[in-house]
């Protein structure tokens, strides 16, 4: 057998060692040591060497709270300390109060104004703010460009001198609805140059359809005069960033200007083939020889070597940025636009309402020569 090792002065996580106290029935070494903590502790030297026995019991409460289940925490409300489970922290964010009775004071305290975290400006409850709320969500369905705000209502409201645009009855407040002239239905943005304020009555009756659909209507309520809407109602305030909006401005210059400068433009109408249609209406425009790729305009008048004007309407934003690049028809439109050149047919892109102006008035310089 070995010589016993001498531990004097040789320390062991806590323990340092003193002088050999005696032996074990097995005849282990038993070791006096000295604590960190202050105390004496006898111990097998061949724990204290393997690490079994690191202190004389100083250790245990640390490693009791290090690996406990439960956190002390204070009371916000009443100051008394409590326990809570370190898992209900993190998930549930708990550890605030001792029970539902002061959270339920701290909730009452911390919770109003700008203490609330989820306070912005306290106008929740207001009607702008409602308004507001509403047209945002609706134009984030139906993938509409623009936001109107509180302020531009208000604007709207002094303007209108809180009457209605449509009826000129007067709309007190909470008593009006914000309309859309070209709605959002129908390729509208959601600006405020596309903003109207009108009473329940006149949105309601008009829904979305165009102002010139909407007054053809024997009930219409309106009492504004067509002709002195359309001069408010100009393209420039129409058009916005969507396809369908500069095609209502270019619909809306013709009605202005157009048929009076080119009185041939009586001629022209639309195509429609590329609106949302449920499944049953799309199979019976299809029955009816409806066809894909056609384009959105026609002008049938003769003019040079053409024998009509077809105008693609397409939005700003697909406009090529370079000569080669792609012009932002589908594969149905340009061998439809590709079939009707062909036939001696004029086919047009525009990318918005100014372009299809200058087309048309490049089209009827062609028809002087004619």
């Amino acid at each position: 057998m070995g010589l016993p090792l001498d531990l004097t002065g040789l320390r062991f996580n806590r323990l340092v060692g003193v002088r050999r106290v005696g032996a074990t029935l097995d005849r282990k070494a038993i070791w006096l040591f000295n604590c960190d903590c202050g105390n004496t502790h006898t111990a097998v030297a061949k724990d204290v060497k393997s690490g079994n026995t690191k202190s004389c019991g100083c250790l245990w409460p640390e490693v009791v709270q290090r690996f406990s289940k439960k956190v002390a925490c204070v009371c916000q409300a009443c100051g008394k300390p409590f326990k809570v489970k370190k898992s209900a922290i993190e998930s549930k964010g708990l550890g605030a109060y001792c029970s539902r009775k002061c959270m339920a004071v701290g909730y009452s305290v911390r919770m109003k104004g700008n203490g609330n975290p989820n306070y912005r400006h306290g106008e929740a409850h207001t009607k702008e703010y409602k308004a507001e709320y509403e047209i945002r969500q609706r134009a984030i369905r139906l993938q509409a460009d623009g936001i109107i705000t509180r302020a531009d209502i208000a604007k709207g409201l002094a303007e209108q001198k809180w009457r209605c645009f449509w009826c000129g009855v007067p709309i007190g407040k909470g008593r009006y609805h914000v309309d859309h002239i070209l709605a959002l239905s129908r390729g509208g943005d959601n600006t405020p140059r596309n903003m109207v304020l009108s009473c329940p009555s006149c949105n309601l009756q008009k829904y979305n359809k165009t102002v010139q659909e909407w007054y053809a209507e024997p009930t219409c309520r309106a009492t504004r005069e067509l002709d002195t809407l359309a001069e408010l109602l100009t393209p420039e305030r129409i058009a916005g960033s969507s396809e369908q909006s500069h095609q209502m401005a270019f619909a809306q210059w013709v009605a202005l200007q157009g048929r009076h400068e080119l009185p041939d433009l009586e001629l022209m109408f639309a195509i429609p083939n590329g609106e949302e249609r449920t499944p049953s209406v799309a199979a019976r425009l299809k029955a009816q020889l409806v066809r894909r790729g056609v384009p959105d305009l026609f002008w049938s008048v003769p003019a040079g070597e053409f024998h009509g004007l077809y105008i693609e309407m397409k939005r700003p934003a697909l406009r090529p940025r370079t000569p080669q690049g792609a012009d932002g028809r589908s594969d149905e439109q340009q061998v439809m636009g590709a079939h009707l050149q062909a036939q001696g047919y004029a086919v047009v892109v525009a990318y918005d309402w100014l372009e299809a102006v200058a087309v048309v008035r490049w089209y009827h310089g062609l028809r002087r020569g004619f």
